[in-house]
């Protein structure tokens, strides 16, 4: 017969066991894997015509931007889509911006979606701006054949603070 503090104890461990899987698969993903998977789910399938839902699909809501144009915001994570002719971007803007450690957990993310999706692409020294950056193209700089993944985040320039995260295509090539 099996002693039954012994049974309590299995059965109180197998609980807390419990509790803390789901505690782990039930925690929301991070701000920069949530970004990063906007990223592969929005704008690279519209890359290559292929995007088939609305961006309301993944709980962006619409509104205008200061020109006019149509800007998709996600509420949860502050973060802007827009879609221009040849471009899909993300941004996000002070006070929401990404902190340091977001952005270089985003890069990280954006690195292993490149090689992965995009491995004819080179990494672009030149694409610099604030203190996270990586950009990678493939064509001469100011060609029209063109093209590539550019994040840039600077997270410390305090009121202005902000990141950007875009895919673009060569010229003549709307996306």
């Amino acid at each position: 017969m099996v002693d039954r503090e012994k049974l309590l104890g299995i059965v109180l461990g197998g609980f807390v066991a419990g509790l803390l899987t789901s505690a782990v698969a039930l925690t929301p993903n991070s701000r920069a894997v949530q970004i990063a998977e906007f990223f592969e789910d929005i704008c690279i399938p519209n890359h290559y015509g292929q995007l088939n839902e609305s961006p309301a699909a993944w709980g962006f809501e619409t509104v205008k931007d200061t020109d006019g144009s149509p800007l998709w915001v996600h509420p949860k994570t502050a973060t802007f889509l827009k879609f221009e002719p040849r471009k899909c971007g993300q941004e996000t803007l002070a006070p929401y911006a990404l902190s340091e450690i977001q952005a270089r957990e985003l890069l990280r993310l954006l690195e292993a979606i490149v090689k992965r999706r995009f491995p004819e692409l080179s990494h672009d020294p030149n694409a610099q701006m604030g203190s996270v950056h990586k950009g990678w193209a493939k064509g001469p700089p100011a060609h029209p054949s063109r093209w590539g993944v550019f994040f840039f985040a600077y997270p410390d320039w305090l009121e202005s603070a902000g990141s950007t995260l875009f895919i673009v295509a060569p010229k003549g090539e709307a996306l």
